[in-house]
């Protein structure tokens, strides 16, 4: 059957459900404003790098409604930016970011879900969000749906199923999609202990261009997993299986996760070996990272994140590039439909995915922002922002 049609089919299902919910809903909808400044040392993401200042006003309309059975949030944001010294970067559409998430339990054995996500950026790398790989200032964009079903078989077992279509776009003219597919078994050995094992599908087409023809290259892993509650609030999570594809690469696929909530906030550190795209490069790209994130609630309207993350990524060609990039996040309410936040971010890349003769480039940026939120009843829903400047790749 074709995505598209897997995709209107759960979605008639979704809003069917919440149809029959809704006399016990609880629906919210959260306007809101944020007005920001911030320094870029290097705002064309280049060798030599020229900074500036920016403002940028962002306003945001969030909704979110609950019943029993199902849960809907959406977003849709934007930014309206202003340089201080380079005219040619002010504009009313410098960024859109917008998603859907929904879930639904049709029955105590089967849920249902459809996530969505659409952004457009004039700095591609805000959008790298394996990778990290920084490229020049240009328009991008990106579009991201995932719709999937879990089935209860037994008390114990559990059968899923997930599709992801994302689709990428570099310029007027630099395309490629990538389709993953995800079959799995999960049963439960222990209260703390759960084994799996799935079949993971990767399918890149990329579109021709002045070089080369139209091209399509797949992949293939069966993977075993195992997942641990070590203790209460602590988890360890690994899987890992051989991998064929079409191109020639068998490195295995091997991605592990471990999770730690304290008292004061929460710890993670997330190991990935696999297969990705990167905007404008002709895929698939091999890609190894390690990236970890921690958050502090230090005071209760004070919160301090300290995330970070290491890519590497080859391309078919023999490009590679490898990111670094370090982050810290501070956020105060104050009170009141408020939230004053202020990061510091650095990425440092060596290399160039897009040529292996560009193995010795190095590219270093720094980028400060201070940011006010204003919405009404943030105490209850606060507005997912688009720019929170979480390490990429962090949450995957």
């Amino acid at each position: 059957m074709h995505p598209l049609k897997i995709v209107l089919i759960l979605t008639i299902g979704l809003f069917a459900a919440a149809a029959e919910s809704r006399a016990q809903a609880r629906m919210e909808l959260v306007p809101s404003v944020a007005f920001s400044t911030t320094y870029d040392d290097n705002i064309f993401t280049t060798q030599e790098g020229s900074g500036d200042a920016m403002m940028l006003v962002t306003p945001a309309f969030e909704a979110f409604y609950e019943s029993p059975n199902t849960a809907l949030r959406g977003l849709f944001t934007f930014d309206m930016q202003r340089a201080v010294g380079y005219s040619t970067l002010n504009s009313l559409d410098a960024k859109r970011h917008a998603m859907f998430d929904a879930g639904v339990q049709l029955n105590p054995f089967f849920h249902l879900s459809l996530t969505g996500r659409y952004d457009v950026s004039d700095r591609p790398g805000d959008l790298m969000f394996d990778t990290g790989v920084l490229l020049g200032r240009q328009r991008a964009r990106r579009y991201q749906v995932t719709p999937a079903i879990a089935f209860n078989v037994r008390q114990r077992t559990t059968v899923t199923a997930q599709f992801d279509g994302v689709k990428e776009a570099l310029g007027s003219d630099m395309r490629g999609d990538l389709y993953i597919a995800r079959f799995g078994l999960s049963q439960m050995q222990t209260v703390r202990d759960v084994w799996s094992i799935s079949y993971l599908g990767r399918t890149f087409a990329n579109s021709a261009d002045m070089f080369n023809p139209a091209a399509t290259e797949r992949s293939h892993a069966l993977l075993v997993g195992y997942n641990r509650a070590i203790a209460v609030g602590t988890n360890l999570f690994v899987q890992a299986g051989p991998r064929v594809s079409s191109y020639g690469n068998r490195k295995p696929e091997v991605l592990a996760n471990f999770t730690r909530q304290i008292r004061l906030g929460k710890i993670g550190l997330d190991y990935w070996q696999g297969e990705t795209i990167i905007m404008g490069i002709r895929g698939p790209v091999d890609i190894r990272s390690f990236s970890f994130k921690s958050s502090w609630l230090t005071r209760r309207n004070f919160e301090l994140v300290a995330s970070g993350g290491v890519f590497k990524s080859q391309t078919l060609y023999q490009g590679q590039a490898r990111v670094v990039h370090p982050e810290l996040v501070g956020s105060y309410s104050p009170g009141g439909p408020y939230i004053l936040a202020a990061s510091y971010g650095i990425d440092f890349q060596k290399g160039d995915v897009r040529s292996e003769f560009l193995s010795d480039k190095q590219v270093v940026r720094h980028v400060l922002l201070v940011r006010l939120t204003f919405a009404p009843r943030l105490s209850r829903i606060r507005p997912a922002d688009p720019d929170d400047p979480r390490s990429k790749g962090v949450a995957r």
